[in-house]
């Protein structure tokens, strides 16, 4: 079967499955995805969105590999239609709606989709559309990667967007259909109703100044703490930096320690204060403690963008954990924040 050559490619390059992919139209395509399952789907999308622009003499390339494995294997021809009964039948119409829509529920929706298109597409795409549809997108982004898309704006522009999503303004319906022909329209009945669950625009700031490198993080925060300070300050007690580990307590930060990378936590902690050192070694046994001072120690001289790096993985595993249930934060400036 065609969905079988195609997934043997994907095994050994992901890339030529995508480039054959693209290369196909209309029923032939949908006829494709049609025998694929949920999994697999998931794996060739992301190669798809990132795949660029393809020297015509690579497709070509592609597609006469295709064509000497179809005439190497038996080929049992079907259509769109054909497939859609057969899995109705097999799975029921909603499972073969979401098989032949590619998403897993209808909770993720467009912006599940959103988190595999290739990042410099979606900021080229941004650019060209207004300040407002742009802050609303992002807003509804992981944080991490609307930092980085963020950073690929101009310094006034990637300000005027942080302020837009503090000011929370909704996206304009004349966009939704340039999104449409940018994204899958399957995934637009979501994208169209705004999402159902409210979101607090400081905490989304906030997450995404949590993203950024420390010298860019300062330079938004210090730009909005002169445009809007009362927006800045609600920001500002929504962030969580590495220092603020200790607002967590012993209990927990053990837990912490246990499902974080040690070489991740020896990096972040090479040039941390005393007291947010203390608070990891103190809620260590001895051995261990010593074996990570011993880590710490050999590193020597590092990149404080790595450091850096490694603090806001720790920091994603801590956030995580609190989503999770797993473990507090004490709120900033409250009595149950921990003291060494």
């Amino acid at each position: 079967m065609v969905s079988r050559i195609i997934n043997n490619n994907l095994r050994f390059n992901k890339d030529k499955a995508a480039a054959l992919m693209l290369s196909l139209y209309g029923d032939a395509q949908k006829a494709v995805f049609g025998q694929m399952e949920n999994r697999e789907l998931w794996t060739l999308t992301p190669a798809m969105s990132n795949l660029g622009i393809l020297d015509p003499t690579v497709v070509k390339n592609v597609l006469t590999d295709f064509l000497h494995l179809m005439h190497e294997g038996s080929m049992v021809s079907g259509n769109f239609s054909g497939t859609k009964k057969l899995l109705e039948s097999m799975f029921g119409k909603d499972r073969m709606k979401q098989v032949l829509d590619g998403v897993e529920s209808d909770e993720e929706g467009i912006w599940e989709q959103l988190s595999t298109v290739n990042e410099n597409m979606l900021a080229n795409f941004l650019k060209k559309e207004d300040i407002q549809t742009a802050s609303v997108i992002l807003a509804r982004l992981t944080s991490a990667r609307a930092a980085h898309i963020l950073k690929m704006f101009d310094e006034d522009t990637s300000m005027d967007v942080i302020v837009r999503i503090l000011k929370a303004t909704p996206v304009k319906v004349a966009v939704l259909s340039e999104i449409q022909a940018f994204i899958k329209s399957e995934f637009m009945e979501e994208f169209k109703k705004g999402g159902t669950n409210a979101f607090d625009p400081h905490r989304v700031v906030a997450e995404i100044l949590n993203a950024f490198d420390q010298v860019t993080g300062d330079r938004v925060m210090e730009f909005l703490e002169k445009k809007i300070p009362e927006s800045a300050a609600r920001v500002r007690a929504l962030m969580f930096t590495f220092e603020d580990m200790l607002r967590i307590d012993s209990a927990d930060i053990q837990k912490v320690i246990s499902a974080v990378d040690k070489s991740e936590l020896a990096l972040s902690l090479k040039k941390v204060p005393m007291k947010v050192r203390e608070h990891f070694f103190s809620n260590m046994s001895e051995r261990a403690a010593k074996f990570l001072q011993e880590d710490i120690d050999g590193l020597g001289a590092v990149r404080v963008s790595d450091m850096e790096k490694a603090q806001r993985s720790i920091i994603s595993v801590v956030k995580q954990m609190q989503k999770d249930g797993d473990i507090v934060i004490a709120d900033a400036g409250s009595d149950d924040a921990m003291i060494a």
